[in-house]
């Protein structure tokens, strides 16, 4: 599940199957939802490497535990990608 939101307000949900994103895909998904929310400014200085002066943290994914499948945005608006049981 994939949910969005600003100030504790909805502003986007979808599930996806749990096989359609690896870990890494998925983080790319999250930073590309929240870079819709950038300045072209700063997606460019939040793409630099870590470390390189003038790198922005906005589309940084902070780490989870190796059997988490659970990534977050740390923006505002925010976004929360979870692996939950599907509905039978």
């Amino acid at each position: 599940m994939i949910r969005g939101a600003d100030g504790g307000s909805p502003i986007y949900e979808k599930s996806v199957p749990v096989e359609c994103f690896s870990d890494e895909e998925m983080i790319v998904l999250l930073q590309r939802l929240d870079s819709r929310h950038l300045e072209p400014d700063e997606v460019v200085a939040s793409s630099l490497p870590k470390g390189r002066k003038g790198r922005m943290t906005h589309l940084d994914i902070p780490p989870t535990g190796p059997n988490n499948r659970a990534h977050y945005t740390t923006g505002s608006p925010y976004y929360v990608a979870t692996v939950e049981e599907a509905d039978e």
